[in-house]
């Protein structure tokens, strides 16, 4: 069974955060081979050491660099290509990442509010080679494919996830 469910929060502002976000990494670092994180060229006069910071931390985890304009539910031009940092899943790394984020869009939080995204953004997550959870932090949107009623069933409860059809061409399927 391949059943895939999707939400977006430009609709009425959802996220997934606090408990269920670290509920959610459980799940995701549990099931997942590797995460990637990406940012966007467009937004490289505006990287901060924050960002780099994270990618230092993570840099024991480090597989490669992916360089692209078609990611996950994103498609950009030439000039502002996506970078993608894929990583190894570990415990370790995944105590870097609920240790610096507390919710699904990797929003910053500031007394209390979400601001402006992290500059690192679109948190995905593989089993193998295939997406398993793809998120587009600026767009709102989460994606999980799931192929167990059981997964789907767990995952289904921390979000305000709706069923959608399958598309092929938006389940990334790394070249590694």
């Amino acid at each position: 069974m391949n059943r895939v469910f999707s939400f977006n929060n430009d609709i009425d502002g959802s996220n997934i955060e606090y408990e269920n976000f670290y509920k959610l990494m459980d799940i995701c670092f549990e099931v997942s081979t590797y995460f990637t994180l990406a940012h966007n060229e467009i937004l490289r006069d505006e990287q901060t050491g924050d960002m780099y910071e994270l990618l230092q931390k993570l840099e024991p985890f480090f597989i490669k660099r992916i360089i692209t304009t078609d990611w996950h539910r994103h498609y950009v031009t030439d000039e502002n290509k996506h970078i993608v940092y894929l990583h190894k899943v570990t415990e370790e790394s995944k105590k870097i990442i609920c240790d610096t984020f507390d919710n699904i869009f990797l929003k910053k939080r500031e007394n209390g509010e979400l601001l402006s995204l992290y500059l690192l953004e679109d948190l995905c997550f593989f089993i193998d080679k295939k997406m398993f959870l793809g998120t587009v932090s600026h767009e709102g949107y989460c994606t999980v494919y799931t192929e167990t009623e059981e997964m789907y069933n767990k995952i289904k409860i921390l979000g305000d996830f709706e069923e959608v059809d399958f598309l092929d061409d938006e389940q990334i399927i790394l070249d590694i």
